[in-house]
């Protein structure tokens, strides 16, 4: 049994001033952001359970606020050389600054005591007589190049260059197995990417055509490692590269019937860990299937007295993935994670007026049983994780008020 209750207050302000020429355009910005996290967490293991066993479920509550403040400056521009070749560069500055605060919950739990509560009272709480407090700041200045190239009025080609930052953290609850309580920063993680790609409205526009390849390189990407059982404590892999392509199209055949497609293609993998412990060179990135593809159609008819009857499906395909990223969970239940797809249809019917229309849906259609979610703790005999969506029928009536 677990129970997760937070409190949380946020603000944001941002000022842009905009400009322009007649071949020149440019943005800059100020950007400010606070949040304030309560956060209270308990967890109860109803079972016989030695503490000392390196995988023993524990009793936990724990009492956290973790305070953030985000301030950003950027600058963008656009210069368009001539009719067809622009230059777009960027900067973003960010900072970013993390007080971690964990207390001593005002009120206990015990191993019978099942019942979850939203007492916040609290104090500090005390190691060698000084109270918990951890504080990590982190700052990234992030560029932004890109060029574009429009070889005709309906093809148009680029190269985009561009750094991203994400800020890093405290893990806040109080774990005393753990080096500092538990209670310890993750740094920020940095992403360089490169992506060349093309787009295209071709055949009096009736087909359209996008292609993109990018290459990037993840710098310290943070990650969730299970030092504990039962927690996830978010650290730091050193290096990881990613690499792939996309291509979709929608193709209008004539005015009633639309064809569109999608693929692609991804190589992800680890080329350092850095310090992190439940990960190797062949750990699996989760959620990175290998390759993709979706196929749809829309068909469109006007009837005799003015009603009409859309007729709506699609199909997506999704390759075999993993769902948590510590080496010891993978694998262990593989054919929850096999490739699958998906397969949806809808009927709409919208008299003359347009005043209601009924839609006939079905989703998941072969009924395939499939995980979204989750991990395999085989040391406690578990298989756990999020199921998707059964087959599911449905009707919807929309009415349009005037």
């Amino acid at each position: 049994n677990r129970w997760d209750y937070q409190e949380i207050s946020e603000a944001s302000q941002e000022f842009q001033l905009l400009g322009n020429t007649d071949n020149l355009s440019w943005v800059v910005g100020l950007y400010y952001g606070s949040r304030d996290n309560l956060d209270k967490f308990q967890s109860w293991q109803n079972m016989e359970c030695d503490p000392m066993l390196p995988f023993c479920p524990r009793l936990s509550n724990t009492l956290a606020l973790v305070e953030t403040e985000d301030t950003a400056i950027y600058a963008q521009a656009t210069w368009d050389v001539n009719d067809k070749f622009s230059i777009t560069a960027g900067i973003r500055s960010s900072d970013e600054d993390f007080v971690a605060h964990t207390f001593t919950p005002g009120l206990a739990i015990n191993q019978n005591a099942l019942l979850p509560s939203k007492n916040m009272d609290r104090g500090y709480k005390m190691v060698d007589g000084v109270p918990m407090i951890q504080r990590a700041s982190f700052s990234a200045n992030t560029p932004l190049l890109a060029f574009r190239y429009n070889f005709n009025d309906t093809t148009m080609g680029y190269l985009t260059l561009s750094e991203g930052f994400n800020g890093g953290g405290v893990n806040r609850r109080f774990l005393p197995q753990l080096p500092n309580n538990g209670i310890v920063p993750y740094d920020a993680e940095t992403y360089e990417n490169t992506e060349i790609g093309i787009k295209s409205d071709l055949m009096d526009d009736r087909l359209r055509l996008n292609f993109a390849y990018f290459d990037g390189t993840w710098t310290s990407m943070q990650i969730c490692e299970v030092l504990t059982p039962g927690v996830c404590t978010t650290g730091n892999a050193g290096e990881s590269v990613a690499s792939g392509m996309e291509l979709e199209g929608i193709w209008q055949i004539n005015d009633a019937f639309r064809f569109n497609f999608g693929l692609s293609s991804l190589d992800i993998h680890f080329t350092d860990v850095g310090k992190a412990t439940s990960i190797d060179l062949n750990t699996v990135i989760p959620f990175s299937p290998e390759n993709t593809f979706n196929v749809g159609f829309q068909f469109d008819t006007t009837l005799d007295d003015g009603a009409s009857i859309t007729t709506r499906v699609d199909h997506g395909w999704i390759d075999d993935f993993e769902t948590f990223r510590d080496k010891r969970f993978q694998h262990m239940s593989k054919a929850a994670n096999n490739g699958y797809g998906l397969t949806n249809a809808r009927v709409i019917y919208t008299p003359a007026g347009g005043r209601w229309d009924a839609a006939l849906h079905i989703t998941n259609a072969s009924n395939e049983y499939y995980r979204l979610g989750g991990f395999s703790a085989s040391f406690a005999g578990i298989d756990q994780g999020v199921v998707g969506r059964p087959r599911e029928v449905g009707l919807t009536l929309t009415m349009r008020l005037e």
